[in-house]
């Protein structure tokens, strides 16, 4: 059974130097950690513990092992940094139907919660569902009780955090025109996406440079409500006026028109 919510999380204490390993369970201790890892070879720490007066004691075990280490490995500075990509694996199944959900913010504004409204359609329709966002701003637990899965990344809005994921769906959904970045990178893939856009005028001066001009046949456009749409139309008139149907209330309960949409998509 996978969890429902995901958070990653780097946070790093970096020692390096001459004593470097003896000052670690000083630092341990000033910092009142209680479970700390370590990775030590199986044979380093069966010495540790034959030679420690407390097998159990995680400070003088480290402090053993740095005296009792004979090839110790220098890790370059940059893996400290290191922080893996999201991949598909970690939050869906190995069978079903996947939806993915983009949102830049998942705080209590209107965007977030009218996006909320989308999961449990989704679900209804046979699709595990699962929102990427930055650390809950308020909105995150309203989406675990309608059924979605959540990550939380502060790079969320980046399309490499988010690029994978939503090549492994069968369904994408890109929260405002903030997703804009997104939206462009997966136009003219295999991946349906639906672009939900919420946003007034004030929303795009910021913003209007990163939407694309054209977009291909697998993204549809809808809007909250005409202010929205029209709001999209004086930035990029081409977008609205290739799908004169585009900007209008979404009916979730019909399957896309577009053959594209109505094929299943192969695993990538």
């Amino acid at each position: 059974m996978l969890p429902e919510y995901f958070e990653f999380l780097n946070p790093v204490k970096m020692l390096c130097g001459s004593g470097a390993l003896e000052n670690i369970p000083y630092e341990l201790d000033r910092l009142g950690v209680k479970k700390p890892l370590a990775l030590v070879s199986r044979t380093l720490l069966e010495r540790c513990r034959a030679a420690a007066h407390d097998p159990e004691n995680v400070p003088e075990l480290l402090a053993l092992a740095a005296q009792l280490c004979t090839r110790p490995t220098l890790i370059p500075q940059a893996l400290l940094h290191y922080e893996r990509g999201i991949c598909a694996e970690d939050a869906f199944s190995a069978h079903g139907k996947r939806a993915f959900i983009m949102s830049h913010v998942l705080d209590m504004t209107g965007a977030p919660i009218v996006l909320v409204s989308a999961v449990p359609v989704l679900r209804s329709m046979g699709y595990e569902v699962l929102v990427l966002g930055p650390s809950d701003g308020g909105s995150l637990h309203l989406f675990l009780d309608a059924g979605a899965s959540v990550i939380t990344r502060s790079s969320c809005r980046n399309v490499s955090d988010a690029w994978g994921m939503a090549l492994c769906a069968d369904f994408v959904i890109a929260n405002t025109v903030v997703m804009a970045r997104a939206v462009r990178a997966l136009s003219g893939t295999a991946v349906p996406v639906l672009w939900w856009l919420h946003d007034a005028f004030a929303g795009y001066p910021h913003i209007a440079h990163q939407i694309p001009t054209q977009l291909g046949e697998n993204v549809r456009v809808y809007s909250v409500g005409s202010h929205a749409a029209n709001a999209m139309r004086a930035v990029r008139p081409t977008i609205s006026s290739a799908r004169p149907s585009a900007c209008c209330r979404p009916r979730y309960g019909r399957r896309p028109p577009s053959s594209l949409w109505a094929r299943p998509l192969t695993r990538r």
